[in-house]
């Protein structure tokens, strides 16, 4: 049975016996000489309560199939995920937090289906082709980290740090590395400032992105990004990018050292920053500050590097692949 149907008749059940217990006791009142006028009366009410019943089935009945069609759109985005349907995308109307939740079902199929090409949201297919094909040995990175006041871009939430440090010939570059703090444009919640310690007052003065970003990348130059979890640090830094014009970011392939990890370690171990620190000896310092995280990561990038050219993982284009063999669809 169709979903609108159950709930129609669910609603429809609930006041068909009280209507009906009122319908019996009129018609009781009725012959033992109760009501007065009670033809005229018992007519009313049993004619008012049909029109109640007629419009409540109406009403439900709408109701029901704009939930019906929710629910299948839900059930098609989850389809969307498992399967990286390149394309399918959620229409959801009802409610603004329904459809809050179709557009970030909508954001995470995109990133998946980039990954799944095996590159980052809006870049250059012909960048990409001339970056994967370049021996990892040979080039230079830039391990990045955000801070933010949130988990959510879409609903507002802006960065308020930004790292990175270089990575040479296999070496972390603990003398060039980039950190700013961020004019968010908004307050921090006191629940991201307990994470990462940074409110109105340390932020005072701090210039906004559209001042912080451009710098960054004139750091990174032509260098391959990197991140821990890179496409939450891509989902707040690439919208920025797009709207300052900055064609810089989307350009260049991104590593992500947890997806690397997954791929070296397996699907089964944890590949949270913390683990993969214990897992690879790397001591962790100044957790929860963007330069802190960078510091980090790069240093975990390094040693996968050398594990990486141990399985025979030696382009960019390997690595990028590695990566997407280790995501698994999300259900």
């Amino acid at each position: 049975m169709r979903f609108e149907r159950k709930l129609t008749l669910a609603v429809l059940a609930l006041f068909i016996p009280p209507t009906a217990v009122a319908g019996v006791i009129l018609l009781l009142l009725y012959r033992r000489g109760a009501l007065e006028e009670p033809s005229s009366l018992l007519t009313a009410v049993l004619v008012g309560l049909a029109a109640l019943m007629s419009y409540l089935a109406l009403v439900t009945h709408g109701l029901a199939r704009s939930l019906g069609r929710t629910v299948k759109d839900l059930r098609h985005g989850v389809e969307l995920i498992a399967t990286v349907n390149p394309g399918h995308r959620l229409r959801i109307r009802t409610g603004d937090e329904l459809q809050a939740l179709g557009e970030d079902i909508n954001r995470l199929a995109d990133l998946l289906d980039a990954a799944r090409r095996g590159r980052t949201p809006g870049m250059d297919p012909a960048v990409q082709t001339r970056e994967c094909d370049q021996r990892l040995a040979d080039l230079a990175f830039v391990v990045f980290d955000t801070e933010t006041t949130g988990l959510r871009p879409e609903a507002g939430d802006r960065v308020v740090s930004l790292a990175g440090v270089r990575v040479e010939a296999g070496r972390v570059r603990r003398d060039r590395t980039f950190h700013a703090l961020v004019d968010p444009g908004r307050p921090v919640p006191p629940e991201s400032t307990r994470i990462h310690g940074l409110d109105a007052a340390a932020l005072a003065g701090a210039p906004p992105l559209s001042a912080v970003l451009p710098a960054f990348l004139d750091f990174a130059g032509d260098a391959v990004l990197v991140a821990h979890d890179a496409s939450f640090d891509l989902r707040f830094l690439a919208p920025a990018a797009a709207r300052l014009g900055l064609s810089a970011l989307s350009g260049r392939p991104v590593l992500d050292t947890g997806l690397l990890s997954r791929s070296l370690h397996g699907p089964g171990e944890d590949h949270t920053l913390e683990a993969l620190a214990r897992r690879l000896g790397v001591p962790v310092v100044g957790r929860h500050s963007a330069l802190g995280d960078a510091l980090t990561t790069a240093e975990l990038f390094v040693r996968l590097l050398a594990l990486l050219t141990r399985r025979g993982v030696h382009t960019v284009g390997e690595a990028l692949e590695a990566m997407r063999r280790a995501r698994t669809p999300i259900v």
